[in-house]
């Protein structure tokens, strides 16, 4: 309901292009499957609830998450300024959908624990998985999103479109 509300409400207030494009872009956003919120759960759970679980401390489910992926989201940008920015915008954005759909994979190996199977710890495979591939596609994915909302912005109303 709220997609269509808010499908309406661009389809009235911005020309043509901008309204397919956001709709595309509405469309990307909610196929990507984002388990971030529920995987805290199953990361940070005692031995009591989740036996075979990863057992991570907050701390340093926390602490790790968010410093390694501040590290990455700083080096996605610098990536894509230096290899994707020049790219044509389709090529670029088709690369960035395919590695978002590949980016739950990480998740799932995880929960499966597969990882254990490969012989990778848990703490590693977090780092190399969530902490590090899912920070850097979550950037590479909204960056090109934001150049086409850029360039497509009707002059003063860019502030309504990135909003």
């Amino acid at each position: 309901i709220v997609f269509f509300l808010l499908a309406g409400v661009t389809y009235a207030v911005f020309p043509r292009v901008v309204f397919r494009i956001i709709v595309a872009i509405m469309l990307i956003k909610i196929s990507h499957i984002k388990l971030g919120s529920v995987l805290g759960y199953f990361y940070t759970a005692d031995e009591q609830c989740l036996p075979d679980g990863p057992h991570f401390s907050y701390t340093y489910y926390i602490t790790v998450a968010g410093i390694v992926g501040s590290i990455v989201n700083l080096v996605a940008v610098m990536l894509y300024q230096s290899y994707l920015s020049s790219c044509r915008f389709r090529p670029a954005l088709m690369c960035t959908i395919l590695a978002g759909a590949i980016a739950p994979v990480m998740d799932i190996i995880l929960i499966k624990r597969w990882n254990l199977a490969l012989g990778i710890s848990d703490k590693v495979f977090f780092i190399l998985g969530s902490a590090i591939f899912e920070h850097f596609v979550n950037i590479v994915v909204a960056l090109p999103m934001m150049v086409i909302f850029g360039k497509l912005a009707p002059p003063n109303m860019e502030s309504a479109v990135f909003s």
